[in-house]
């Protein structure tokens, strides 16, 4: 959860973050995580962002 800025049409407008991001372990040091995201802008709108990704650990 935090503070944050998005630039839209060359304005910049302030909004707040709030998002959770679990991994869940594939095995040979691979994981694969899950995000979730709300985003809410002070003018009222606000954005759900669902992300998955591939991650490989070192």
């Amino acid at each position: 959860m935090g503070p944050g800025f998005i630039s839209e049409k060359g304005e910049i407008e302030p909004l707040v973050r709030i998002g959770v991001e679990r991994d869940l372990e594939l095995g040979h040091h691979w994981d694969v995580p899950i995000t979730l995201f709300y985003d809410k802008k002070f003018d009222g709108n606000y954005a759900i962002s669902i992300g998955m990704g591939i991650a490989k650990r070192f």
